[in-house]
């Protein structure tokens, strides 16, 4: 496509079908996370409720989550040098094996670093923030009883969150960033320079890990400077990770890291803790 799109450079085709399959994945993401809501808002035993909860949740994730960034980040991504080449290949009908031993091969190796910084995370802050909470006479295990949920639930909120935040952040956030941080400094080619990406990675990153501030304080937890710092570390270290990984390996692999990742904390580390 040789013409402007407003007063955006032309430089790869939007792809529409895959802004679609962003839609019917963030879509098939906002229903399964469904039943991990119900017992986050102690819900699950009030049916006469279900139908509206799981419609403004899925709505409003679908929205936030999958429609708005998905669009900006499709129309921007492919000026600046990032996407989804997994899935561009694919629908292209271009060779993929390369790209997929490539990819799992780091995605993995990202993966196994993360576990071990997230283990070395807790054992560092869940002690500081039992003190607090006793400094402040609450017990951190009442609260983590309370929103407990079965594992089928959070084992499937960890794939709809590797896929929605994702999609939110890396390609809605980060895109963003990089593309602004590119219409002051880029390379020759049109693209952003390294030290572009690593800013908006950090940025994004950072608003990644004030997000879950906010999903702390909507559970009841007590926003002590402890969970706040452990919250934001926690889930910062992951983001730039995965913000590493969309851009030198694309999208689909940033949202696997995330999936396998949240699987470990959610799912398998609570059989073991």
């Amino acid at each position: 496509m040789n013409s402007n799109l407003f007063w955006l450079p032309a430089r790869e085709r939007f792809s529409w079908k895959i802004f679609f399959t962003l839609l019917a994945m963030a879509l098939f993401a906002s229903l399964i996370k469904i039943p991990a809501v119900l017992y986050s808002i102690g819900a699950i035993n009030k049916p006469q409720d279900w139908f509206l909860i799981s419609s403004v949740s899925t709505f409003q994730d679908f929205l936030l989550f999958g429609l708005f960034p998905g669009a900006l980040g499709l129309l921007l991504a492919g000026r600046i040098g990032l996407g989804l080449p997994f899935v561009k290949n694919w629908f292209a009908k271009k060779p993929i094996s390369g790209m997929l031993k490539e990819g799992a091969k780091t995605t993995l190796i990202a993966v196994l670093i993360l576990i071990a910084t997230n283990i070395a995370v807790l054992l560092v802050f869940k002690p500081m923030v039992q003190n607090d909470f006793a400094s402040h006479g609450l017990n951190l295990s009442d609260f983590e009883n309370y929103t407990q949920a079965p594992a089928w639930t959070t084992l499937l909120a960890s794939f709809s969150a590797g896929i929605l935040e994702e999609i939110g952040f890396r390609l809605g956030v980060m895109t963003l960033f990089v593309f602004l941080g590119s219409l002051i400094w880029k390379e020759s080619d049109g693209h952003a320079k390294p030290a572009v990406i690593w800013v908006s990675i950090l940025l994004a990153s950072a608003v990644f890990g004030l997000l879950h501030v906010s999903n702390i304080a909507a559970l009841g937890l007590p926003l002590t400077f402890t969970l706040i710092s452990y919250a934001i570390l926690g889930n910062s270290i992951p983001g730039i990770v995965f913000g590493w990984l969309y851009w030198r390996r694309g999208l689909e692999w940033a949202m696997l890291a995330h999936v396998l990742l949240g699987i470990f904390i959610h799912v398998i580390l609570p059989l073991f803790a």
